[in-house]
């Protein structure tokens, strides 16, 4: 519940003042034309994307729910770690 809460707020940290939407509009190079910027966006996507099947999983009362859960947790958190390191990477000075 507290990452559905809080993630909004992380994404508009990374997208506002100079974030990955310069990335998008071309302000800021990432070295890859661009590529970077929708590897985010993919990653920030499928973070919200995963930890919503997390929840609707452990509303299952069964064992295999929770091991699906626990599995579809840990996506999220790999790709919560590359919504984190791609602006990190790119809007190092």
């Amino acid at each position: 519940m507290w990452t559905a809460a809080l993630w909004p707020a992380e994404v508009a940290v990374f997208v506002w003042p100079t974030g990955i939407l310069q990335v998008f509009t071309g302000a800021v190079d990432d070295g890859y034309g661009g590529l970077l910027g929708w590897v985010w966006l993919v990653c920030a996507v499928t973070t919200i994307a995963l930890v919503g099947l997390t929840w609707l999983a452990l509303k299952e009362r069964a064992y295999s729910a929770v091991m699906a859960a626990t599995g579809l947790l840990y996506l999220g958190i790999l790709t919560a770690f590359g919504m984190d390191l791609v602006p990190r990477a790119v809007l190092a000075p």
